[in-house]
């Protein structure tokens, strides 16, 4: 007796398609269709890609859906943008017929009996489009990284550690997405993998220029000062979302890149404003406050959150370094003054770096007088 393995029921499914095509007939009459997906973009970038190739084919492979572009970018060195397959359909089963007025209950019972072979039919022949398209899915991201080995045997230089480069030419293969008329709206992630031998310290971005990107560095090096610095830089950039994984929390990656494909928002970061020279929270801090403890204890039970404060340049750079730690301790204790473990916090003082828009002439800026907390679900 012959056993159909999933994958021989894939195959057979396919070939009922292209058979139904050369058939003439793959047009006629409903269809049974996968849930459509909209498009989404992905932009993998480093100074040496080649060396992660797996990592890159896995990322690609874990994250793919129907309707996504992406992009890898090697050193500079960019690879052709690819967009993966459609989703299959197949001819739809025929529904049965309506009861006529006046059944028998013998018709009731033969109709009841007919509608659940019919669900269980389409429900069938969905499962064979999901694991069709999943086969298509997994070749098309072999496929996507398969130039990446290739691209070592031409002359090369050394591992590229222009950050802002990499970031810069991701979010122009973006643009040129959306002048396509492609609508990719909060659907774009960067996935930076960080160079061997890369500095860990932050390069200040300019702002807006990621704008409403999820923007994912891999395999970063740094501590956690460091890690807090290119959050708050990246968020300063105009990222929706700006998460850091150092090399041991790589099993994160793909949760957190399909999670951003899909369009699904994670937690936005928490501004609190300070007075001139103060870190007393006002009324409304303090508000806002409430509403993030009651998050970190309902919604986001285990994540991690980070603590950034900063100052505006008025007055010397000590007395602002120390002032932005006292506004971020004094959020910090508020939390833990709410439920918070302490465990789960990390505070950091920035000073009057990363400002948030230009000082005036005197070197003021209320804007810069401010606490930034970003939760990180992926910790």
């Amino acid at each position: 007796m012959r056993t159909w393995t999933a994958a021989k029921i894939a195959v057979a499914a396919a070939l009922l398609v292209v058979l139904l095509a050369a058939c003439g007939t793959l047009a006629d009459g409903p269809r049974v269709r996968l849930p459509a997906r909209r498009p989404s973009a992905l932009a993998v970038v480093g100074g040496n890609l080649r060396a992660v190739r797996p990592q890159v084919t896995a990322l690609v492979q874990r994250s793919a859906r129907s309707g996504e572009h992406v992009v890898l970018v090697d050193a500079g060195e960019t690879v052709d943008p690819s967009v993966s397959p459609a989703a299959p359909s197949m001819p739809a089963p025929q529904p049965p017929k309506k009861l006529g007025g006046d059944p028998t209950q013998f018709q009731v019972d033969q109709h009841v009996s007919q509608e659940k072979a019919y669900r269980g039919r389409l429900s069938a022949d969905r499962q064979v489009l999901a694991r069709l398209l999943a086969a298509r899915l997994r070749a098309w991201a072999a496929a996507v990284s398969s130039p990446l080995p290739r691209l070592a045997l031409a002359p090369r230089p050394a591992a590229s550690c222009d950050v802002r480069a990499d970031l810069a030419g991701a979010v122009g293969y973006f643009s040129s997405l959306q002048q396509a008329g492609v609508a990719l709206g909060s659907r774009r992630v960067i996935v930076l993998f960080w160079p061997s031998g890369c500095p860990s310290s932050v390069v200040p971005l300019s702002a807006e220029s990621l704008s409403g990107t999820t923007v994912v560095l891999a395999g970063f090096p740094g501590d956690q000062r460091q890690q807090a610095e290119w959050q708050a830089d990246l968020l300063q950039a105009g990222a929706s979302r700006a998460i850091v994984l150092v090399p041991g929390a790589s099993a994160e990656l793909s949760p957190v890149v399909t999670q951003a494909l899909s369009g699904r928002a994670g937690p936005l970061p928490t501004v609190v404003r300070f007075g001139l020279d103060s870190a007393r929270l006002s009324a409304a801090a303090r508000a806002a406050l409430l509403i993030l403890a009651q998050q970190l204890r309902t919604t986001y039970v285990t994540a991690p959150a980070t603590v950034l404060g900063f100052a505006d340049p008025l007055g010397s750079y000590a007395r602002n370094l120390s002032l932005s730690m006292l506004r971020a301790m004094a959020v910090r204790d508020f939390l833990v003054s709410h439920g918070v473990a302490p465990s789960r916090l990390f505070a950091v003082g920035y000073g009057p770096g990363l400002p948030a828009a230009p000082s005036a002439a005197d070197g003021s800026q209320p804007l810069d007088r401010r606490v930034v907390i970003v939760i990180d679900p992926a910790g």
